[in-house]
């Protein structure tokens, strides 16, 4: 590693098996090693061509969709789901700062993320069970209330 510098295609990698292993929590773990990567790394990531990063990130997140596609998500994974949403516009913030990879290179996986999380937001929340309307009853009616006790204590 000090040769070249840090390996994009290994931490790619990671991040594609952490993503079938953990699903999103997956994704988001990997897309946090990866940012760090690139805040640390900086230019010196290793492969040095442009187009071979580029191929890398274009490659990781064809795979990733692919993923996301097979993963059995519900409404709970909403939160997770936008963080990684919120993961990918930090990772290509940096990404363009530091001039390493073409922009929106992950942006159709940011897509699917955010349509995927878009679905399950408007989905109706599950119907509340039906209640019985209330029931008005007199103070006669019951026993023990206070209208019978008046009715005791008098006379």
């Amino acid at each position: 590693m000090e040769h070249h510098g840090a390996d994009l295609q290994t931490v790619a990698w990671y991040t594609l098996a952490r993503a079938r292993l953990g699903g999103v929590a997956g994704i988001n773990e990997g897309l946090t090693l990866m940012e760090s990567l690139l805040v640390r790394q900086g230019k010196n990531l290793w492969p040095q061509a442009l187009p071979a990063r580029t191929e890398i990130f274009r490659t990781l997140s064809k795979r990733l969709r692919q993923v996301i596609r097979t993963l059995n998500l519900t409404p709970e994974d909403v939160d997770s789901l936008e963080q990684a949403e919120r993961s990918l516009q930090s990772f290509d913030a940096v990404l363009q700062r530091l001039e390493i990879a073409p922009e929106n290179q992950l942006s159709d996986l940011r897509a699917l993320l955010h349509s995927t999380a878009t679905r399950f937001e408007s989905l109706d929340p599950a119907p509340a069970l039906p209640t019985a309307p209330p029931v008005a009853v007199s103070d006669a009616e019951l026993p023990g209330t206070l209208g019978q006790r008046r009715g005791c204590g008098e006379g």
